[in-house]
């Protein structure tokens, strides 16, 4: 099956330990001093300790994982239009751009909208709605467009999925040296497009799987950069460890998948007489079998093509990025019903409800702690 990281079901524990992987996608460029989803990945990590914390107050672990797919809900699109605008280049330079994005349309059941009656959207000034996506292609772009986000100017960055949509910030999506980098480095190029377009999609680094963490030299990694070590193994080290239950793979890993960097040799380890199973000998700057597989199970697969089976299905913890409007509803009424349940329990004292004689008192305070979180965190990603 295939083998895409997913802002699935528990996407608060992988976006509190992935988020800083919205930053460059070649090795040989440093990532953004700033991280642009600083603020989400505070919000998302608080709703992550706080269902670690109900868990152990004896919250049971159906009413857990709906509060983790309400959270689910907030990150992936809904739709299957996704709408671009550009805030400058040429309209040959941003047809070029969505020419290369559109492979991820080809396979899977979702469209980047980024013409209206023919003519290339332009991103609004001042107003962050005007586009699901809103992509800036000047390495001179004025900071003021990068209100909010000061300091992330440089280097090319994706929001993660809805986080895009967030009116806090103009640009969602910058690939400022695209321009510059096509006429000298086409493989850069291609691959920086379709992997920030993957991270837009939702989707998180292959190489921060816990198979490729005792490969990486962080301290090589870390002088190249001008990281240190600690900043490193954030940037490119595997997920942590309090996240790993929560992240829904699809699949097995893929060294070859564009959701991976192009890393230089030297940024591993070299151990005689074992091959590195993270380390491609030769760059890649397009999608691989497995992630056309993945996208398309986790968008559908797009009408007319045909889907890529050769592995398994995603298994019953994957839902497909599309839950229907009715499914959104009923999730939330399920989670309110839940608050509910425990909120009386409490009022009565019953220990005997769950049958595992926890402290109602306790849990209900502990599963509203998660509820409160998730309202906040939902404060900082749009409206569907």
């Amino acid at each position: 099956m295939s083998r895409i990281f997913v802002a699935s079901l528990a996407a608060a524990a992988a976006l509190a330990a992935a988020m800083s992987n919205a930053g460059a996608h070649d090795a040989t460029r440093p990532l953004p001093a700033f991280d642009p989803n600083a603020e989400i990945e505070d919000a998302a990590r608080a709703v992550n300790d706080n269902i670690i914390e109900a868990k152990q107050a004896g919250v049971g672990e159906n009413a857990l994982e709906t509060a983790r797919f309400v959270v689910w809900l907030n990150l992936a699109w809904p739709q299957h239009d996704v709408t671009v605008c550009f805030w400058n280049g040429t309209t040959e330079l941003q047809d070029f751009v969505m020419k290369t994005a559109n492979v991820w349309t080809e396979h899977a059941d979702l469209n980047f909208v980024y013409q209206t009656d023919g003519k290339n959207n332009i991103c609004r000034d001042g107003d962050p709605t005007s586009a699901d996506i809103r992509i800036n292609l000047d390495p001179d772009a004025p900071l003021s467009l990068f209100v909010n986000q000061e300091g992330n100017a440089e280097g090319a960055w994706s929001y993660i999925g809805r986080v895009s949509g967030n009116p806090k910030f103009l640009v969602s999506m910058n690939l400022r040296d695209v321009a510059e980098a096509r006429t000298k480095n086409m493989l850069w190029t291609l691959h920086a497009i379709r992997h920030e377009f993957g991270h837009a999609l939702g989707l998180m680094h292959e190489h921060q799987r816990a198979l490729c963490d005792p490969w990486f030299d962080y301290e090589k990694t870390a002088k190249l950069y001008g990281w240190s070590v600690e900043e490193t193994k954030r940037q490119v080290g595997k997920f942590s460890d309090s996240a790993t239950q929560y992240l829904k793979v699809v699949g097995d890993y893929d060294r070859e998948s564009i959701m991976q960097y192009n890393f230089r040799k030297e940024q591993f380890k070299q151990v005689p007489g074992q091959d590195n199973p993270c380390l491609r000998e030769t760059p890649i700057d397009d999608l691989s079998e497995k992630d056309i597989e993945g996208i398309q199970v986790l968008y559908g697969v797009k009408p007319g093509v045909a889907a890529i089976a050769s592995r398994s299905s995603a298994g019953p913890d994957l839902v497909p990025a599309q839950a229907s409007p009715e499914e959104a509803v009923k999730v939330r009424a399920d989670l309110a019903k839940i608050q509910s349940d425990l909120a009386a329990e409490a009022l009565t004292g019953n220990r005997s409800g769950s049958g595992d004689g926890a402290d109602p008192v306790a849990k209900r305070e502990a599963f509203d702690a998660v509820v409160s979180s998730i309202a906040a965190f939902e404060d900082l990603i749009p409206p569907r």
